[in-house]
């Protein structure tokens, strides 16, 4: 309990530092003039690209749990969904727990399993984040092909990658008697990384990661043309990824505040006046959470999980479970 009111405490702390930081020289009314000039064709074509990116996700997660079990596209989007409603009305990602109980339940699924194919998603989400973020960096200070070097930082996560795939055994065995942080988040990553026992499942798995990422770059490039913005390549990589690295430790429901501090970060450094920045971001931002949060709610509903207490008999095992992790 004391655990959990710290996490709350720290939320609210940063949902505070975050507006009060975006408010600082923000001048409403500009706000409100940039918010009144969206281009609705080129809105409604990113949120259209915001629904394709995550029907690419499911896919991908489909294809991971393929081998254990074949479960239906709709089964898994549903799920998706629900995990996104939950993590954007509670603080610290409560969805991704729920992700894996509910599914474990529904599907008849081992929750190692189901948690395991998360964790592998994640790894790669996580380096692609990190190959995309110092490509583009490099890029944007120093003019230098853009994409010679990212093959390069591609090759060589790839190496990284399969170097510890094939040592993660050993690795987990030096570790094996010492408890901490460092054995248990060692020992998650290993169950994750089985996912990629066979190499057609790593490579399958990359495809529909670049597929993912193609779309997520597509979106938000319309949305900033949606406000009349045109940025470069390496510009609009950085607006993509930077918002995501700050949003990845656990805070605020949805992430909004720290999201948005991310973002207009980014958007003020390629010299975008704040006001329009905020608008932006803001916009780009409420827009994935209205889609998430009605798809959301459609399979809440649909899935008859609108009972509080079925409801709190799933998020409080998944707490337990986390908690033994």
């Amino acid at each position: 309990m004391i655990k959990q009111t710290i996490k709350i405490i720290l939320g609210v702390i940063i949902l505070v530092v975050a507006v009060y930081y975006l408010s600082l020289g923000a001048n409403f009314s500009k706000i409100a003039e940039s918010f009144a000039k969206v281009n609705f064709f080129f809105f409604s074509l990113a949120c259209l690209f915001l629904v394709l990116t995550t029907l690419v996700k499911v896919f991908r997660w489909r294809f991971m749990l393929a081998d254990v079990k074949e479960i239906k596209f709709r089964s898994l989007l549903s799920v998706f969904y629900i995990a996104q409603f939950f993590s954007n009305i509670l603080p610290f990602r409560a969805g991704d727990v729920f992700q894996v109980v509910y599914l474990g339940k529904k599907e008849k699924v081992s929750k190692a399993i189901v948690l395991s194919s998360v964790i592998a998603y994640q790894v790669v989400d996580f380096i692609s984040l990190l190959v995309i973020f110092i490509v583009a960096s490099f890029f944007f200070v120093v003019s230098k092909n853009m994409f010679e070097l990212a093959l390069i930082l591609f090759i060589f996560s790839l190496v990284v990658l399969g170097l510890y795939v094939f040592f993660h055994r050993r690795i987990a065995g030096f570790l094996s008697g010492k408890e901490g942080w460092l054995y248990k988040k060692t020992h998650l990553l290993n169950d994750g990384l089985k996912m990629f026992g066979k190499l057609n499942v790593l490579y399958i798995t990359i495809f529909y990661s670049i597929c993912m990422w193609i779309l997520a770059f597509a979106q938000s490039y319309l949305i900033l043309l949606a406000f009349g913005i045109k940025l470069s390549v390496s510009k609009i990589f950085l607006y993509l990824v930077v918002p995501m690295l700050v949003s990845i430790l656990p805070s605020t429901p949805g992430s909004f505040g720290i999201w948005e501090l991310g973002a207009v970060g980014t958007l003020s450094l390629f010299g975008i006046e704040k006001s329009l920045a905020i608008a932006i971001s803001f916009t780009n931002h409420f827009a994935g959470f209205i889609i998430s949060f009605m798809f959301g709610l459609y399979f809440v509903v649909s899935n008859g999980l609108m009972g509080f207490v079925f409801g709190k008999k799933i998020l409080n095992e998944g707490n337990e479970r986390e908690g033994s992790l």
